[in-house]
């Protein structure tokens, strides 16, 4: 059976989901955008909202990868895995 596509996170843009896609992509991840704002009924889509997808198989590993960079211009839309303290030593 194949991997659902998943919106993973939120990004405030077009530009910056896909400045985070390529960072999924480096990171091994396939990934894609979708604008989810109103923008394309007024020539605007650039400046939408856009989800960041991969396949649900990756959902965690992208959130783990996106996590640092959430804030004003990202929300994350799956809870990120917790931080192994050990791991980071």
């Amino acid at each position: 059976m194949a991997d659902r596509v998943v919106a993973v996170a939120r990004a405030a843009n077009e530009l910056t989901a896909g400045m985070l896609a390529g960072l999924l992509a480096d990171n091994g991840i396939r990934c894609g955008t979708k604008n989810v704002g109103a923008g394309l009924a007024y020539a605007t889509p650039a400046l939408d909202p856009h989800e960041i997808l991969v396949l649900e198989s990756e959902v965690q590993r992208a959130a783990a990868v996106l996590a640092p960079y959430a804030g004003n211009d990202l929300t994350l839309l799956v809870p990120a895995p917790p931080i192994d303290d050990e791991a980071a030593q």
